[in-house]
């Protein structure tokens, strides 16, 4: 994910993340790009710290032209989302 927007104050962080692929059908291509765009919400929370993560996904299609936009709703995908976020605590942490 790229941070677009970091709030201290608020403790709001948004970021996107695209990935593009080309599909061949016989001689014609199909461009399709996945993008997600996350919005997190960090807030102390006694001695922890509290931390919402809420995820959007958008596929455009081209040459057709479509787009469809949904939540992202798979507990497997915030499950990695989170260890992936958890690792990259631990790292900074012991400054490997």
């Amino acid at each position: 994910f790229i941070v677009q927007t970091a709030n201290a104050d608020i403790g709001l962080i948004t970021a996107t993340k695209e990935h593009k692929e080309r599909h061949w059908y016989f001689i014609f291509a199909k461009d399709i790009t996945d993008a997600w765009t996350c919005s997190m919400n960090v807030s102390p929370f006694g001695q922890q710290t509290k931390v919402r993560v809420n995820v959007q996904e958008t596929i455009k299609t081209w040459p057709d032209n479509t787009e469809r936009t949904a939540p992202v709703d798979d507990p497997a995908f915030y499950r990695d989302f989170f260890a992936r976020v958890d690792k990259g605590i631990f790292i900074q942490k012991e400054k490997l």
